[in-house]
């Protein structure tokens, strides 16, 4: 793998956690608004 195509494909990784984190935190938010989550 050359040097390009890997870091090519750490930036599509990089991106992808990204989005991820980014759904992740909509959903717990929407479950916060819905109460889904207990409270202590």
């Amino acid at each position: 793998m050359s040097t390009t195509s890997l870091m090519l494909e750490v930036k599509r990784l990089r991106n992808f956690a990204y989005r991820l984190d980014l759904d992740e935190a909509t959903e717990r938010t929407r479950g916060k608004y819905l109460n889904i989550f207990k409270q202590k």
